[in-house]
């Protein structure tokens, strides 16, 4: 059952601008979005994968439950900062990033 949820995560934005959010930091990164699975409803899990290879890797998971607003605010935070050059050049040196986004039936029935 997919709920309505206009209004209702205010000061969140909702699910379809968060995706939109990933697709444009994805643009900006040059980062690959992979569908890893789809929820129970179909909807696809999505990650953006910022390689780097013979590097380190780090993941940063969010959302994994369907309430988790903060936490995928702070995943695409880290996002957003990589798109600075200077913390751009000093991560994308380093670490590999993936950056993963799920949807969950629970709650919200959004992730």
């Amino acid at each position: 059952m997919r709920h309505d949820l206009a209004g209702s995560l205010a000061p969140y934005p909702d699910p379809d601008t968060r995706e939109s959010e990933l697709d444009e930091l994805a643009t900006q990164l040059r980062g690959e979005l992979v569908v890893y699975g789809h929820s129970r409803e179909g909807r696809p899990l999505r990650a953006l994968r910022l390689a780097n290879p013979g590097k380190p890797r780090v993941l940063c998971s969010a959302n994994i439950h369907g309430v988790e607003y903060i936490a995928g605010r702070v995943a695409l935070g880290l996002l957003t900062a990589l798109t600075d050059e200077s913390t751009a050049l000093r991560a994308r040196s380093e670490p590999e990033l993936t950056r993963l986004r799920a949807r969950s039936r629970r709650g919200s029935g959004w992730g």
